[in-house]
């Protein structure tokens, strides 16, 4: 085999491995493709926002909107039936579904009623101090830290 067939070879090879390895860099997987579902329930609205937000740069607006369409139902689907089906920016959409169940007061609010005494002995201070943590959490990531020294 000759020096210029061996170097045709080569170049063939690595122009063959990079467009397989752009395909696999650029295809998002399936996993990162589907938001977790959302009925309306307010204390739900933190984990959809956040996946939405953390995975919407790797698709198009209409991508985008065909993954909110996927992912709602119930009360959710409702509040913007028109929209997902009419809207080609996800955007607005994601801004009615904040206006409508993104309501701090109201999340936190859900949070705060999951808190319940505990019952049972110590057994269940570590579900108690779960439900605590997740509260904690959920007021910080809504900014709304006031509600961490309140006396409720």
């Amino acid at each position: 085999m000759s020096e210029s067939t061996l170097a045709d070879a080569i170049v063939l090879a690595i122009k063959t491995a990079s467009k397989e390895t752009s395909k696999i860099v650029n295809e998002p997987s399936k996993t990162l493709a589907d938001l977790p579902s959302f009925c309306g329930n307010v204390s739900e609205w933190i984990a959809f926002r956040s996946v939405y937000n953390d995975t919407s740069g790797l698709f198009s607006n209409v991508q985008n909107v065909a993954r909110i369409r996927k992912a709602l139902s119930g009360e959710a689907r409702e509040t913007c039936e028109a929209l997902i089906y009419t809207e080609t920016d996800p955007l607005q959409i994601m801004r009615v579904l904040e206006r409508r169940f993104g309501r701090p007061d109201a999340i936190i609010k859900q949070e705060l009623n999951k808190l319940t005494p505990m019952n049972g002995g110590m057994g269940n201070i570590s579900s108690f101090a779960n439900k605590v943590n997740n509260c904690v959490a959920a007021i910080r990531t809504l900014n709304k830290l006031s509600y961490l020294s309140a006396p409720r």
